[in-house]
């Protein structure tokens, strides 16, 4: 027999793009943790034209790396957040071809 239980899911997209030769970033606070009890800290859903976009998962410290991977499309990260000791970022992108 299966428990029931409830989730709450929040769902917010970002569209990140670049311009002119310009950087940009979905995390200019850094490494970070998002203050949920679970998390999905990337998903790809269309990558074109960029280098960068590096996904780090790091350890309590800040600055043992235990993950770091370049997400391609289709693929995500879904990690434990909020007290689990795990922290993330996204390096910044930049256009490979600026035409």
């Amino acid at each position: 027999m299966y428990k029931k239980s409830k989730f709450a899911i929040t769902v917010h997209h970002t569209f990140i793009s670049c311009k002119d030769g310009r950087k940009s970033t979905n995390s200019p606070e850094g490494i970070h943790q998002d203050g949920m009890d679970f998390i999905m800290s990337a998903f790809v859903i269309d990558r074109q034209n960029i280098n960068g976009a590096k996904s780090i998962i790091y350890k309590n410290d800040k600055k043992t790396k235990i993950f770091e991977t370049i997400l391609k499309n289709g693929q995500g990260i879904i990690q434990p957040d909020l007290n689990s000791g795990l922290w993330h970022e996204v390096t910044e992108i930049s256009q490979i071809n600026i035409n």
